[in-house]
């Protein structure tokens, strides 16, 4: 191969992301391998059965030491995944599970502890309220989750979302489109695939479709 004319490439900065992002705690990824969630995150992601991964929450949070911030944050994470992901998320809303279905069958892998313990029936209680505050939050404009995170400050920061394993339905820890969100159900291969759209700018202006492949999101129409 013989060059005959290089051309040198004009300067193209690389500017700051305009997005912020939010990030998993450094106690709830694995050391040194790009974020991915740790192992126990990412085995009750893999149920995709929301009571299986609330049930695992309260059992998380009922053997944590008091004060242990990071079993706590574990909890936490480990409740969201009940919403977030698109399967979990699905059987989570048909409701039925009460937070006492959720302490029996706790106590049912937790030796010596009965359905009765208030302790975790406390911690199934707010597990379950925090899934189901979630769930709200997921389905609000940027704008409305700022407000109601300023109702409830405990759902600031990073959600707990397993994307390899349960892809989630909505932007979790992302910005999101400030126009309304829609879905729609193709096929392909035979196979249903749940997607999202948005309308976006003036109700007046020429009609433009775009169409991102890939791994892309509907957000990036904006970028």
């Amino acid at each position: 191969m013989r060059p005959e004319r290089v051309q040198n490439p004009p300067d193209e900065p690389c500017g700051e992301g305009k997005y912020e992002l939010e990030m998993p705690p450094l106690p709830l990824v694995v050391p040194r391998h790009e974020k991915r969630l740790i192992a126990p995150l990412r085995k009750a992601a893999q149920t995709r059965d929301p009571d299986e991964i609330l049930v695992r929450a309260v059992c998380v949070a009922y053997r944590a030491p008091p004060g242990d911030e990071d079993a706590t944050r574990l909890a936490h994470a480990t409740a969201d995944l009940a919403v977030t992901g698109g399967a979990a998320a699905e059987l989570f809303a048909r409701g039925g599970t009460t937070w006492g279905d959720l302490a029996s069958m706790a106590a049912a892998r937790l030796p010596g502890v009965d359905a009765g313990d208030t302790r975790l029936r406390g911690h199934a209680a707010a597990l379950l309220e925090r899934a189901q505050r979630v769930s709200v939050l997921l389905r609000k404009s940027d704008a409305d989750r700022k407000t109601y995170r300023l109702a409830f400050p405990e759902l600031k920061g990073w959600i707990g979302v397993s994307g390899e394993d349960d892809a989630p339905h909505r932007p979790v820890n992302v910005p999101q489109s400030p126009f309304p969100t829609h879905y729609a159900t193709v096929p392909v291969d035979g196979e249903p695939y749940r997607t999202r759209y948005v309308w976006s700018g003036p109700d007046d202006a020429p009609l433009i479709v775009l169409l991102h492949g890939h791994s892309s999101r509907v957000e990036e129409y904006d970028e």
